[in-house]
């Protein structure tokens, strides 16, 4: 489904498939990958040894439905970056705001 194959799972990926930098994920309604897909994408590149992680935005009440807080999504990118810097706190592989 998210087109990383099986050899990812025993960590046969060629050095081309191979992400040498963590990864962050940031999934929600109007992303591009959903957030089951997102979570079987990083299972399968956390085996092959990949630095992978998932955030998914919170959802703020709207009369119009609900929308996500960006807000609180790009601040969390800021200290996830600085978190693989080595400045900040290390988070945990999936997080939720």
């Amino acid at each position: 489904m998210t087109g990383v194959d099986e050899r990812a799972s025993n960590g046969a990926l060629p050095p081309s498939r191979r992400i040498a930098c963590p990864l962050l994920m940031v999934v929600g309604s109007r992303s591009m990958l959903r957030e089951r897909e997102a979570l079987e994408l990083q299972a399968t590149y956390r085996r092959a040894g990949a630095d992978c992680s998932v955030v998914v935005p919170n959802r703020i009440p709207h009369p119009l439905g609900e929308t996500e807080n960006f807000i609180a999504a790009d601040n969390f990118i800021v200290q996830w970056l600085d978190s693989k810097f080595g400045v900040a706190r290390q988070f945990d592989p999936v997080t939720y705001l």
